[in-house]
């Protein structure tokens, strides 16, 4: 399908436009065409400039996160807006690991 345009006419009121029905008609149409289109649209994004993403996935209108967990010697404390990680100083190296 492709996007429909709402024909506003010349000058309002004079009748040559789209009604309001025909009109949002058109809107939902065009809504549907775009999920359509980009079925897994959602992102995440860090909030901060460094680090790793914690967004995973999304199933629908469902949006699913990474668990970050703690270990050893390593703690988490989380605010409003980020978690910090924390390790001792005799730690010198942090391996990742991704899952893929």
């Amino acid at each position: 399908m492709t996007i429909q345009t709402i024909n506003i006419g010349q000058i309002a009121n004079d009748g040559t436009g789209d009604d309001l029905r025909a009109a949002f008609d058109k809107v939902n149409d065009n809504f549907v065409d775009l999920n359509t289109r980009f079925p897994n649209a959602a992102t995440g994004e860090n909030l901060g400039p460094t680090g790793g993403g914690i967004f995973e996935s999304a199933t629908n209108s469902k949006l699913s996160f990474k668990k970050i967990i703690g270990g050893d010697n390593i703690t988490l404390v989380e605010s409003l807006t980020g978690i910090t990680l924390s390790t001792p100083s005799s730690l010198n190296q942090l391996i990742i690991v991704n899952k893929n």
